[in-house]
């Protein structure tokens, strides 16, 4: 008997100090996500120390800005066919501004291929994508990359040598919950620019901490040190996720989304919403990939009851997603389409 307690006490001992691994299968983005981005007041925030079984407590963080990260597939996008071989599309909505980030994810690698930002209009291209994630993933992993991209409003090169370690495991504590198995990527990256003809030439340093859990397909927390204020490294900006419609897991909350009639919907689909202060929603639909095929609204909506009035005679019969975004609340509801 004394023999068995204490082959259990040792698998129990063993299993409170296992270390996280992040894999392909468990963390690839899959399109139909959409996590909730907080951006956040930078000042007094430190990213704490790395090491095994740590516990980082940013519960005190304040939001100041919010904004919906859809991933989707790139195929989906106005812009996939300017990024060949991407398989992986993030739709970034921020102050009414929809951007594109563009990405190669396979079983052994996660890079970014490119980027368009709506304001400018214009194109930031990786002719050697930059690596975010070598698999396995796990405490202690070192790797180096050296990417390459071009800004075309701009007309400059950049080339970034980020040197990366997993220098931490433990507990994450955000102002959304608290995390266990997290991982923590101390990312060194050195930026030199050069805008042709003109003769410009310098460099950059910035250094970034990003922590991640297994099966959480997004980062958890973002916080970046730069050198542009030229006074050494200095906090430039703080983000957390607050919530995820990860897989077919739906985030759903009465108080905003009532009512969705009827259900299969064959001519016209009926979205009745209620919200507690007037403000700008998103909702849009899109089919079980993750492909937007409506976007119903992008108005002001008002306090109290919301009605829409959505034709979807013309879509194939399917299962599909409304989505609704307010900038602080993020709800998918499933529909059936059948004719």
């Amino acid at each position: 008997m004394k023999n068995i307690l204490f082959i259990y006490l040792l698998l129990l001992s063993g299993g409170s100090f296992a270390q996280p691994v992040i894999t392909a299968a468990t963390n690839n983005p899959v399109p139909g996500e959409i996590y909730t981005v907080n951006s956040c007041d930078k000042s007094g925030v430190t990213q704490g120390s790395g090491g095994a079984a740590v516990t980082w407590d940013f519960h005190t963080l304040s939001s100041t800005l919010t904004y919906p990260y859809h991933f989707v597939s790139c195929v989906s996008t106005p812009y996939c066919d300017s990024f060949l071989g991407s398989n992986l599309s993030a739709e970034v909505t921020v102050s009414g501004a929809t951007n594109y980030e563009y990405f190669y994810a396979n079983t052994t690698v996660f890079q970014v291929a490119g980027n368009h930002y709506s304001i400018s209009a214009g194109f930031q291209y990786f002719y050697k994508p930059e690596v975010i994630w070598k698999y396995p993933v796990v405490y202690g992993s070192i790797f180096k990359d050296t990417n390459m991209n071009y800004l075309s409003t701009a007309i400059n090169y950049n080339i970034v040598v980020d040197s990366n370690v997993i220098d931490g495991y433990g507990t994450l504590i955000l102002p959304s919950g608290t995390f266990t198995n997290v991982l923590r990527q101390h990312t060194i990256s050195v930026t030199y620019d050069s805008i042709p003809g003109t003769g410009v030439n310098y460099s950059s340093s910035q250094e970034t901490y990003q922590w991640f859990a297994p099966g959480y397909h997004f980062l958890l927390l973002s916080i970046q040190l730069d050198s542009s204020s030229g006074t050494g490294l200095g906090t430039s900006f703080v983000i957390y996720t607050s919530s995820a419609i990860a897989g077919t897991k739906m985030v759903a909350n009465e108080n905003v989304l009532a009512e969705i009639s009827p259900n299969p919907a064959s001519e016209v689909l009926n979205i009745k919403f209620y919200t507690g202060e007037a403000k700008k929603a998103t909702v849009t639909l899109s089919d079980i990939t993750g492909k937007t095929v409506g976007k119903i609204s992008s108005d002001q909506i008002n306090n109290g009851a919301n009605d829409i009035q959505y034709p979807v005679a013309d879509l194939p019969s399917g299962l599909y997603l409304i989505h609704l975004c307010d900038g602080v609340n993020n709800v998918t509801k499933k529909v059936v389409i059948a004719h």
